[in-house]
């Protein structure tokens, strides 16, 4: 029996907990996950990012906010190029807000509740 997620790619732009969490249930769904490690590395890592990109069905990332538009894979800019990609940012404090540009950690925001 087929995996009802079978044939569907997810690019993981993640770390720590909660994004590679998310990945990890859609894998065990039977999506093919591609995790893509710290974007300071080679530069021909960013391109290559792009053409994954580009053939996934989903992205699902968790940097800090505004690390993904610095690499120029913002959310307005994938969906010019890329408009039936299905993006998900997840992160501590919202996009908008005081805390917004803050990192966020489950231990952190646990202490902070």
């Amino acid at each position: 029996m087929n995996a009802p997620l079978a044939g569907l790619v997810v690019i993981a732009v993640e770390q720590a907990v909660a994004a590679p969490f998310c990945t990890a249930r859609l894998a065990d769904a039977g999506a093919r996950v591609i995790k893509i490690e710290r974007p300071e590395g080679d530069f021909a890592r960013r391109r290559q990012l792009g053409a994954l990109i580009a053939g996934a069905d989903v992205l699902v990332q968790n940097l800090k906010p505004g690390a993904m538009e610095r690499m120029a894979l913002g959310v307005e800019e994938l969906r010019r190029h890329h408009p039936r990609l299905i993006c998900c940012s997840i992160n501590g404090y919202g996009e908008t807000g005081l805390l917004s540009a803050r990192k966020a950690y489950d231990l952190l925001v646990q202490a902070e509740s």
